[in-house]
């Protein structure tokens, strides 16, 4: 997508819509400052009360095309768990860490300002909670990066049912409800910050976690409208640079989603090279960072 982007010119704004909220803005931008200090660590995570479920055969509703909601997936026949959990089959999604996970991993990247791929990738987890339904991606999930370069630790963690909240959030800070909790944690050498939500954040400073600079809304957080709009004006424009989630942004940050996976599936330790986009000495791997394409949904390896 970044190439077609580029070979065609257009506008491509990813779906990351944090990044169109004020308030997290001005809480990069504070961060960036040094308000915490130097940072050495940042960590999100994605705790929801997720349920599994069965691949059941059934009949093809009436005015579906199944065959082209498969697209370049295994063909198999119809059934709910694909249409209403694709998210979390391999098949069609890439679990919690790329559904809601690439959000808050997006707002780390921003945050630390990295503009590439990690080279050091783990990953550990399973179906812990629900081991005997069909969905086969990690309901508890462990990710850990570091960059070249840089003295920072990146992790990320997902927990599909009943859990403890940390740093307050989805307690003091609640989205939507009380059982869910997502969100960025920023670590620095004077205090931390916390980006509870879609639109706030909370600084704490000291060993005696004084409370610092922040901002919040009210009601819902959600940035569509923002998100949109800052796409339609970069579209009017023709400036791509205007663009909040320009889409190597977002190719950046569901890239490390991807590593995760990968990292989870060969259950090692994972060296990567970033200007190549390949791993290093592991054939088994680099073999994961594509798939088999279901023709005719067949992805060109060239634009």
């Amino acid at each position: 997508m970044v190439e077609a982007a580029r070979k065609y010119k257009r506008i491509v704004q990813h779906g990351t819509q944090c990044r169109s909220s004020a308030k997290i803005r001005e809480g990069i931008q504070k961060l960036n400052e040094g308000v915490i200090g130097e940072v050495y660590m940042a960590r999100g995570i994605a705790f929801k009360v997720r349920a599994g479920g069965r691949r059941k055969p059934e009949p093809v509703p009436p005015g579906m095309h199944w065959d082209l909601w498969l697209g370049p997936a295994p063909e198999e026949p119809y059934n709910k768990l694909a249409v209403g959990r694709w998210r979390f089959l391999k098949a069609y999604g890439n679990g919690e860490i790329g559904d809601q996970g690439v959000h808050q991993l997006d707002i780390i990247r921003w945050g630390l300002g990295l503009a590439t791929h990690p080279t050091k990738v783990q990953s550990l987890g399973g179906r812990l909670a629900h081991p005997d339904d069909d969905e086969d991606t990690p309901g508890n999930q462990v990710f850990a990066c570091q960059y070249a370069g840089r003295n920072l630790l990146v992790t990320f963690e997902t927990r599909d049912w009943y859990t403890n909240s940390e740093a307050g959030m989805g307690i003091e800070y609640p989205f939507v409800d009380h059982r869910n909790v997502v969100g960025v944690i920023f670590f620095g050498r004077e205090g931390y910050m916390i980006i509870p939500d879609y639109s706030s954040y909370h600084t704490f400073l000291g060993p005696n976690r004084k409370p610092g600079p922040s901002a919040s809304v009210t009601g819902n957080p959600m940035m569509d409208t923002d998100h949109f709009a800052n796409w339609i004006a970069a579209v009017r424009s023709r400036k791509p640079g205007e663009l909040f989630a320009e889409i190597e942004e977002g190719h950046l940050s569901s890239t490390m989603a991807h590593l995760a996976n990968i990292a989870y599936t060969t259950g090692r330790t994972l060296d990567f090279d970033p200007s190549r986009e390949r791993f290093q000495a592991d054939e088994e791997a680099n073999k994961l960072l594509t798939r088999d394409y279901r023709k005719p949904h067949v992805v060109p390896n060239e634009v």
